[in-house]
């Protein structure tokens, strides 16, 4: 499985082709059923052994579609973030609390990993959304700020033009 990942790096690197990568998975996959095949008495080996050669194409998919990364390792720092705070808060009290910081989270997260500071994404939030209030003609004496743009799975109620602004 490492030099597979390491050929999968080196068609990154430009050292490896499309047709490398081709070459890599049915050498491995080949490997993979070479060590299945080794005879085993215990029970749980042999389930695991039918679901790896049932499941064989799916498990070398990163080298048909090369942008998709072969192990999940990036995404594991992300999700320890948000174990951390789950653990330090006890969890949340209603639905709608681990809703709002599963969005939250999300948007720091996606932020983070594009490259930006997470207080600047909310900054811009924040001016946008109050910007689209303002130019709907309210002023902010008016009342509170609405939140119907905040969607929680709900499209929302604001067109295009409006998010975008006066043109």
């Amino acid at each position: 499985m490492k030099q597979t990942i390491e050929v999968w790096k080196d068609y990154y690197k430009g050292v490896k082709t499309k047709e490398d990568l081709k070459h890599e998975k049915g050498s491995a996959i080949s490997e993979v059923i070479e060590l299945l095949l080794l005879p085993s008495e215990h029970e749980d080996i042999r389930r695991i052994r039918k679901q790896i050669i049932k499941h064989q194409q799916e498990l070398f998919v990163f080298l048909d579609h090369p942008f998709i990364e072969p192990a999940n390792n990036r995404a594991e720092p992300q999700l320890r973030l948000n174990v951390v705070m789950r653990k330090v808060t006890f969890g949340h009290r209603t639905e709608s609390g681990a809703k709002n910081h599963a969005i939250i989270m999300s948007i720091v997260q996606t932020g983070i990993s594009q490259g930006y500071e997470p207080l600047e994404i909310f900054k811009a939030l924040t001016i946008n959304a109050v910007g689209n209030y303002l130019w709907k003609g309210n002023s902010l004496s008016d009342k509170q700020l609405p939140t119907e743009n905040i969607s929680h799975g709900v499209k929302s109620q604001t067109s295009q033009a409006e998010l975008t602004g006066p043109p």
